[in-house]
């Protein structure tokens, strides 16, 4: 998502509450249109000029939980009718960028979304986990008044530990570990703090 008229780009990472970002955004501004989940470079490439003077931001998200949404996700290829939630993390594992079985495109992980050779090319990340306080921050960073996020898209109501085991858990850290590092993410079971 670009805006002119409040100089900002969004750079969308799939799973991460961009519904809902673009939702409350598109509502009250007008916005050009760009494919959905495209990286900065397309921006870079695109924009050249914009692209180093505009304020640029995106979301993420605890791999661990996004990798959930994405196997409960409601649009596109519905995994969950297709495969168990072990075969879908195996299928994550083995998928590279030119995958196409079970019609899946390959994850890719969040940090190459929002840098370009290892250099971070946004300025500011906002977290899937207070996506409202974040989106009320980047509101007033560009000047657009704060609305209240719709909860669109929304997978599941079970906290996504209840979906892994030893195996699936550390398959998702070492596909993810340059996401868990650089954003700080740890893996939360739910079993073990009720317990």
């Amino acid at each position: 998502m670009i805006s002119h008229r409040y100089k900002f780009i969004f750079t969308e990472i799939p799973k991460t509450g961009t519904t809902s970002i673009w939702a409350a955004t598109r509502a009250k501004i007008e916005t050009q249109h760009i494919p959905k989940h495209m990286h900065l470079s397309y921006y870079q490439s695109r924009f050249p000029r914009q692209y180093d003077t505009y304020y640029k931001f995106t979301f993420v998200r605890n791999p661990w939980d996004r990798v959930v949404s994405l196997y409960n996700r409601r649009e596109g290829v519905q995994c969950r009718d297709h495969m168990t939630f072990e075969q879908f993390v195996d299928n994550i594992q083995l998928c590279t960028d030119t995958c196409t079985q079970q019609g899946l495109k390959p994850v890719r992980n969040q940090y190459d979304f929002c840098h370009i050779n290892n250099i971070q090319h946004v300025d500011y990340i906002g977290r899937f986990e207070h996506i409202q306080r974040d989106y009320d921050k980047i509101c007033d960073t560009v000047g657009i008044p704060r609305e209240r996020l719709p909860h669109a898209n929304k997978t599941s109501d079970k906290h996504y530990s209840t979906y892994y085991n030893d195996d699936t858990r550390q398959i998702i850290g070492q596909k993810f570990a340059i996401d868990i590092d650089r954003f700080g993410y740890n893996y939360v079971d739910i079993r073990e703090t009720v317990s």
